[in-house]
């Protein structure tokens, strides 16, 4: 079974969003963690084949944790979709020199249609 982990801040987007992947995405298991400092550490426990990291957070931004996992030898590698609320170019030209594999705009589709891409990215 594939693994993907979901970090933001915000404890209701991340329920709503574990909700809609046991439902629409059940081949995928679906982990959260709200604390990005922790977001390292996180991804060695867990091992996830995919993230889906939210790009504003509190205590630092989504930017600087996809740059923490790109520094790590043995995690560099995940696939790392951003997700965000608004899309601004120079973000995206950040991101894709980060190597981030999508940026999927939070705004632009719902819970149900982000488990079907996720399955389609992990092959589920």
């Amino acid at each position: 079974m594939k693994k993907i982990l979901y970090i933001d801040d915000d404890q209701d987007q991340l329920d709503i969003y574990k909700m809609s992947f046991g439902i629409h995405a059940p081949n995928i298991e679906f982990y959260t963690e709200t604390n990005p400092l922790n977001a390292v550490k996180r991804i060695r426990e867990i091992k996830p084949d995919a993230i889906l990291l939210d790009l504003v957070m509190n205590q630092m931004s989504g930017e600087d944790v996809v740059r923490a996992i790109r520094k790590e030898e043995d995690i560099k590698d995940i696939i790392i979709i951003a997700f965000t609320n608004s899309m601004l170019t120079r973000v995206a030209i950040e991101l894709n020199k980060l190597g981030v594999t999508e940026i999927w705009e939070k705004i632009k589709s719902n819970p149900k249609e982000f488990a079907q891409k996720a399955s389609r990215i992990l092959n589920v």
